[in-house]
């Protein structure tokens, strides 16, 4: 183990800070995949309570959140092509640290990492599957093809630190995390094992521990925080775990005995540790005899050189076919170092143990472990330990629960329709556990001892990621997609905090204006639906009326559709039924003219600002020109860019209001800021309406007062959903 000249005085200036990000790492706070949500969508899947989902680039890594951003790592998988030990590289591919905007999936920025060399991984596995760690101020990434690299939150590299090259025959899963200024990496491989701490504001090392009895693992440390004492890392390692001083990278204790290539995260829970290994074969009742190394050159060793080849073992067939996997430093030979951690392996058993903090040095054999589970346990899913209940889920859909005190089986059943291979760990929040499959069959549970399906899907792509759980949003990674599911029409307690009010509750129209008679709009599936040639065509008003404000809302439209949303409303005008020629003449005959009363068939005119919504590629209005396309001041001012999405999926959208000055959003961008004083407001109402017109006076006077805001019915096809007001006076 080397330690920089500086360390203690370093470490004495460190604090263990707790991150305040919602999801921070791999499977969330302190990496135990519980959340505090407290509601979550009664179903979800890929065409239910979607928010909205984002394609990316294939990556195993887990999202993690911050703010109003997502980041995860993505590799564009270049030419496969089959690797030594039956495994695979690819040529080409990149490697990438995405980040996207949480409120819409809209990728704000998306780096490529360096790729200087091409290791071999699994086929089921990436060369990007460690998640990313955030301090709040940059996010943190690790690559094996490359080593470590940090980006500030807008993307801008802090700096990079080259690793490797790695013999980690299967790839990379262990993540870095973050102890208070230090940066935390295990590498684990077949050879030259280490830990590595690094300042996470430069990269310089500050420890490194050399681990020269582990071979490969693909667990993620967890950070320990004793009641008395420094902190501690928690690493898994090949037939052992290891407790270090978590500043200092001093080994403090240690339990050997356990199998091979560990690959879930340490749960922590007051002074108890919750930590398990498994591999194929390790649920033998008890250690396999395995010939002494002398033995095996006494059989094998034609050539006498100490070492035995693949071809000399050609009368063990068994022997042979697993030549790859006991040839640690893939140089052609089984050598004495190979074959006693081949020999460790065979007697090896698998382990779920429940450890209680304390003591220094070997607690093999101690009472801090209180029990012992050998059977029924995970692969790759971290355990779960949720309102006082561990979870785990095996190969095959086999779900245990135990008592976490004693080790007790609480229940044993199967996830009847997802009896599959599972990679992604499961997760708890707001009462329900969820649980996924390799090929993304879904299982949400009813949490509690004796759980129960609540309800399965599939979600139509594999899934080797975690999901995260924030905002009481679900936040799922496939193979290829991201999605966001929720429940629409809710604010959380924090927006109801920032002073946030929903306008829509996705049931009555509560909260808006309009005339008993209208057949203008109705509510479907949780969203306000325009109607479609309405007999009374009215516009849908907010009860209240607001100067300076903020507005969200999701809508989409119908193929060829027109809709807009009206703010800054001057005056509404039932148009007469003595109808004009020209609809800007009708409007204005109408100031002069009005029905006594509301007409039983007809149209109201709102005379307003309006933010346009529109198809951007077939209606005849959007064809004239980028003023009358989506995001426009309709008629007046452009949009910057067409930020739309596809016709039939929900866009995001948000107009900021203060005084004369307006900023349309969509999809995460910014697409027009503008003056309601701009000359252009004033040209584009002269030449339509006149200079002399009703419309055109109230346009361009702009008294200050509160106003109503509307949803437009243009007799085409739209729906309006998550509709929320901010007052910003």
């Amino acid at each position: 183990m080397r330690f920089p000249v500086r360390a203690f005085v370093l470490f004495l200036s460190i604090a263990a800070v707790a991150v305040a990000a919602e999801w921070p790492q791999f499977r969330g706070v302190d990496g135990g995949g519980v959340s505090k949500v407290t509601r979550l969508p009664a179903e979800f899947g890929p065409s239910k309570n979607v928010i909205w989902k984002t394609d990316l680039p294939q990556g195993h890594s887990s999202p993690v959140i911050d703010g109003n951003r997502i980041f995860l790592t993505a590799a564009i998988i270049g030419k496969k092509k089959d690797a030594p030990r039956s495994k695979m590289v690819d040529e080409g591919g990149r490697l990438f640290t995405i980040c996207l905007d949480r409120n819409t999936g809209k990728m704000l920025w998306q780096k490529e990492a360096p790729r200087p060399r091409l290791e071999e991984y699994q086929a089921t596995n990436s060369p990007a599957s460690p998640s990313p760690v955030v301090d709040g101020k940059n996010v943190y990434v690790f690559f094996g093809d490359y080593g470590l690299i940090a980006y500030n939150y807008d993307g801008v590299e802090q700096w990079k630190k080259p690793l490797g090259p790695f013999n980690n025959t299967n790839g990379h899963g262990s993540s870095p995390i973050l102890y208070g200024n230090l940066l935390i990496m295990l590498c684990d491989q077949d050879t030259n094992s280490y830990l590595l701490a690094v300042e996470k504001d430069t990269g310089k090392v500050h420890y490194k521990v050399e681990r020269p009895d582990f071979t490969r693992c693909y667990s993620t440390p967890a950070v320990f925080h004793p009641k008395q004492g420094p902190a501690e890392l928690i690493v898994p390692g090949a037939y052992n775990l290891t407790s270090y001083n978590a500043g200092t990278g001093e080994r403090l204790w240690w339990i050997n005995g356990l199998s091979w290539q560990p690959k879930s995260m340490p749960i922590i829970d007051g002074d108890m540790i919750y930590v398990h290994w498994y591999e194929n074969g390790g649920e033998a009742e008890g250690p396999t005899e395995t010939p002494a190394f002398s033995e095996m050159l006494a059989k094998f060793d034609a050539n006498k050189d100490g070492k035995i080849s693949k071809e000399e073992l050609a009368a063990d067939p068994r022997q042979q076919r697993g030549f790859a996997d006991n040839d640690l430093n893939g140089d052609g030979f089984i050598d004495e170092r190979d074959w006693k951690y081949y020999t460790a392996r065979r007697s090896a058993r698998n382990s779920l143990l429940a450890i209680k903090h304390g003591g220094r040095g070997d607690l093999t054999e101690s009472k801090n472990i209180l029990w012992r589970m050998q059977k029924f346990l995970p692969n790759v899913p971290s355990p779960l330990l949720y309102e006082g209940v561990l979870y785990l889920v095996k190969d095959g859909g086999i779900v245990t629960t135990l008592n976490p005190k004693t080790g007790e089986i609480l229940k044993q059943g199967r996830l009847t329709g997802a009896l599959e291979t599972y990679y992604s760990s499961p997760v708890g929040g707001a009462g329900r556990v969820i649980m996924t499959s390799q090929r993304g069959k879904v299982s949400v549970l009813k949490a509690g001892e004796q759980w129960e399906i609540l309800y399965q899907v599939d979600m139509e792509d594999d899934v080797f990621a975690t999901p995260a759980l924030v905002d009481n949003k679900i936040y799922f990674r496939t193979r290829n997609s991201l999605y966001c599911f929720g429940e629409p029409n809710t604010l959380t307690a924090e927006e109801v905090k920032d002073g946030w009010k929903l306008l829509f509750d996705g049931k009555t129209f509560n909260g808006w204006e309009r005339a008993p008679e209208s057949d203008s709009f109705s509510i479907e599936d949780g969203s306000i639906k325009v109607m479609k040639k309405p007999r009374l065509r009215q516009d849908l008003y907010s009860a209240e009326k607001y100067r300076d404000f903020e507005l969200q809302w999701d809508w989409k439209i119908s193929p060829g559709g027109n809709s807009g949303l009206k703010y800054r409303i001057q005056d509404r005008i039932w148009l007469s039924e003595e109808e004009q020629k020209k609809f800007e003449d009708w409007v204005e005959y109408s100031y002069t003219h009005r029905p006594k009363s509301i007409p039983a068939k007809g149209q109201e005119y709102v005379v307003s600002f309006e933010y346009q919504m529109i198809d951007n590629g077939v209606h005849k209005d959007a064809l004239r020109g980028p003023k009358y396309q989506t995001g426009a001041l309709y008629d007046m001012i452009p949009p910057v860019k067409d930020a739309a999405k596809p016709v039939g999926e929900f866009n995001h959208s948000r107009l900021i209001v203060k005084g004369k000055h307006v900023e349309h959003w969509l999809n995460g961008e910014k697409v027009l800021d503008a003056s309601l004083d701009d000359p252009a407001v004033a040209a584009g109402s002269a030449k339509r309406w006149g200079e002399n017109s009703h419309v055109y006076k109230f346009l361009t006077s702009q008294p200050a007062k509160d106003c109503q805001f509307s949803l437009q019915n243009h007799d085409d096809e739209a729906w309006f959903r998550n509709i929320k007001v901010k007052r910003l006076n």
